[in-house]
């Protein structure tokens, strides 16, 4: 029989035994919550720095590309240099485009001298000679830029069989559409500020006494986000020359000819010193 002083007792080592086991599931839930806490950072900050580092990557390699599609702008520049000698001056140039359906704007200026060629096509007469190499330097343009615009296929040499296309102006726009996309996105959804306040918010204790002593300012679009945020790729500055695709040389060869012997007739001799000085040979 239990007396009142054995029952006291059983009361109180149950009480106890309680007290430590509410104590361990208490410590448990905190561990578990600053276990949490610390992964919930940790994949804070990866998104945020992954993100951040596969832009500067995704950038880096778009200047490599620029780069390589800057080397042949001097042969666009040389094809239409070569036509344009040919065409004589601004105004019969602008005909000549005009002839051919087209909008002489849509051609950069010619901003270089055309470099001497080998000899002048075959022909019996000077108008026949005149009309190959317009002809001819207008294909040259038409070839050219249409790589430079478009792209050229040519063989995968780590997969025979298979075709990869040189880097061209159109997939560089698209490029740079893409980056500024994500420029946005990361500025906007993943500001500094933003990704702070977050972690901040994590720990309530912290973030009150930082409020009370006036801690660092993390509203958005402050000094902080504008130092750390990135700047989107200003198109125009990369230089690169504007044009449009021309017409295929077989669907505009009746024209051609035909505007080269209007002009032929009525400047023999400005044609006969700009083929002279063009090419190396008669």
């Amino acid at each position: 029989m239990l007396t009142r002083g054995s029952f006291r007792e059983k009361i109180r080592q149950k009480l106890s035994i309680q007290v430590i086991i509410l104590g361990e599931v208490v410590s448990n839930i905190e561990d578990f919550a600053d276990q949490l806490h610390q992964s919930v950072v940790t994949d804070m900050a990866e998104s945020y720095f992954g993100a951040r580092k596969d832009l500067e990557s995704t950038t880096a390699a778009f200047y490599s590309l620029v780069d390589d599609l800057k080397k042949t702008i001097p042969s666009l520049f040389q094809a239409i240099a070569r036509l344009h000698a040919l065409l004589l001056d601004s105004e019969s140039k602008d005909d000549f485009y005009t002839a051919l359906g087209m909008v002489p704007s849509d051609i950069p200026d010619c901003v270089v001298s055309p470099e001497p060629q080998g000899e002048q096509p075959f022909a019996l007469t000077m108008r026949g000679r005149y009309i190959k190499c317009v002809r001819m330097a207008y294909e040259d343009l038409y070839c050219i830029s249409e790589e430079y615009l478009n792209g050229r296929y040519y063989d995968n040499p780590e997969q025979p069989g298979r075709k990869l296309r040189t880097i061209h102006y159109l997939r560089i726009k698209a490029l740079a559409e893409h980056i500024n996309y994500r420029v946005q996105r990361i500025n906007d959804d993943m500001s500094t500020t933003a990704i702070l306040r977050h972690v901040k918010e994590l720990d309530p204790v912290q973030m009150s006494k930082e409020r009370i002593m006036g801690d660092v300012c993390l509203m958005e679009g402050c000094e902080l986000d504008m130092d750390m945020c990135f700047t989107p790729i200003d198109f125009t500055h990369l230089e690169l020359p504007e044009i449009v695709e021309l017409p295929k040389p077989q669907k505009v060869k009746g024209c051609i000819v035909q505007w080269c012997k209007i002009l032929y007739a009525s400047r023999k001799e400005d044609i006969a010193t700009a083929m002279s000085s063009l090419y190396l040979t008669d």
